[in-house]
Order: C-alpha cells, then structure tokens, then sequence
C-alpha cells in the first residue's frame, strides 16, 4: 500500500482457529514461479493456464503496473470489477491481450500481486 500518514488505519486481527479448521492454511514465498503455480491450481477454471503462467512474469508485471497507473489516473476504483471490465475491453482490441490482463488483474485481486509486487519474495517499496 502506498502510506498515507493522514489516513485513518485499522489493524485486523484474525484468530486462525475456525477458518484453518474449516478452509485449511496456505504459505508460500510469493515468487513469480511460486505465485504461477498457485494461480493454475486456483484460478485454471477462469483463466488459461497459458496465460496465468504468461503474466506471472517481471515483463508483464511491468505493463500491468502502468496499465494499472493509467487505469488509477483517471479515479477508476482497482476493486470494481464492472470498472476494470470497461476498461479491458476499451483498450484491449486482440483477445489474448484482454485475457491477459484479465488474468493477471485475478492475481492481484485473489492473491495481492498489485503494482509493487516484486517477483522475488519481497514488496517494491513506494521511497515514502
């Protein structure tokens, strides 16, 4: 997250307990490879495993971050899904383009791989 000193912040605490006992637990380093690897296993159903392996690169992390950086300019909320539906199918006239950033957008949703997901186990830091 980008810091914001004036922002109010909430700490959320949650007791593994119910949901592990219910849903299981999951750790992993969130590498490209490893985060790839998760995302065919979880997200195979909506998306090609071809293309979830395709984003899950320092390439395309780098188009979606700027892609994200102008979605985000012009007030677009990265959490409406109908808002980065619009935006894909605006500016992404070949399929596999659209498909592509669609994908990548389900990581960053579902796992948290955002514009300063780095790759490499570690988070981008914002120099703030």
């Amino acid at each position: 997250m980008t810091w914001d000193d004036k922002a109010e912040w909430e700490i959320i605490i949650i007791v593994q307990g119910e949901y592990f006992k219910q849903d299981g637990g999951l750790t992993f380093i969130p590498t490209y490879e490893n985060t790839a690897e998760l995302g065919q296993a979880e997200f195979s159903k909506k998306h090609d495993e071809d293309i979830l392996q395709t984003v899950m690169t320092p390439e395309y992390s780098q188009h979606y971050a700027e892609d994200m950086n102008s979605y985000k300019a012009v007030g677009n909320d990265p959490y409406d899904p109908d808002q980065i539906a619009k935006y894909a199918r605006e500016n992404f006239a070949d399929d596999n383009d659209y498909d592509a950033f669609m994908a990548r957008h389900t990581y960053t949703t579902e796992i948290g791989t955002n514009e300063h997901f780095s790759g490499d186990g570690l988070t981008k830091t914002t120099g703030v």
